[in-house]
């Protein structure tokens, strides 16, 4: 089994020396080694990934393109595989658009232009499938695997979007680690917060509330995964919810 873009769990003795062996997962591995580097808290160092990783960009999303989804054993191996190619795809695709495009790089997504050519017009190739990156997140990632949580794991590479995950999403961990991605996020001041007797929450909310179960189950959710501190405020005071603005600007961060 040829799992590129997640880690195989619990492999046999044989699969163990499979992905010793195999030049896919070193590579993949080198090439979230320079990711790892240049993303942070603060956004991503999209130089710096031009300059040193997109050679292993590029293979890993020939074998994005090439993968068999029956490959993939179970919801989670097929969940985790969705979301990190999507993920990597934002990724090259900021880098393609930034390359000539002053436009691109001042306005972002802000731009109906811009905006339309990221997640529509252009195409991806993702288990033998052309489609867009919006195709991916709502017809493939919403529709069929319904959770929520996916939402604060996709970066659309903009300043209000979740943080980009410095690492890959894996099938063994991925229940944890979208958790941890989801408190994160609620954790930021882009996330969640308060402002005076109002609750102050991420337009992602808003946008999506049907896959949450609408506003009651929206509640619900940030009950869940509030901080404690705020969520505390939260169940004694019952506050309204405001709903932030979206900042669509690049999130473009110089690492140095």
């Amino acid at each position: 089994m040829n799992c590129y873009f997640i880690m195989c769990s619990s492999p046999n003795v044989e699969g163990r020396e499979w992905i010793q062996k195999s030049s896919a997962i070193r590579s993949f591995v080198a090439l979230f080694s320079d990711v790892r580097h240049a993303v942070s808290k603060h956004g991503v160092d999209y130089d710096a990934l031009t300059a040193h990783a997109r050679p292993d960009l590029d293979e890993q999303i020939a074998k994005i393109a090439a993968t068999s989804l029956d490959e993939l054993p179970s919801l989670e191996h097929r969940l985790a595989f969705h979301i990190n190619a999507y993920n990597l795809y934002v990724i090259r695709t900021v880098l393609d658009l930034r390359q000539n495009n002053a436009s691109f790089r001042r306005n972002g997504l802000r731009s109906r232009f811009w905006f339309l050519r990221f997640f529509l017009a252009r195409r991806i190739v993702v288990a033998g499938r052309r489609m867009s990156l919006h195709h991916l997140e709502h017809r493939i990632i919403r529709k069929r695997f319904s959770e929520p949580r996916i939402h604060f794991a996709l970066n659309c590479a903009s300043v209000s979007c979740p943080i980009l995950r410095n690492g890959l999403y894996s099938p063994e961990h991925l229940d944890d680690e979208l958790d941890k991605a989801t408190k994160g996020f609620l954790a930021t001041e882009r996330g969640a917060r308060r402002s005076g007797d109002t609750l102050e929450v991420s337009r992602i909310f808003k946008w999506y509330a049907k896959d949450f179960g609408g506003h009651a189950g929206v509640v619900r959710f940030l009950v869940e995964h509030l901080p404690e501190q705020l969520n505390l405020w939260v169940q004694d005071s019952s506050p309204s919810i405001k709903f932030m603005s979206y900042d669509w600007r690049l999130n473009a961060h110089a690492s140095g």
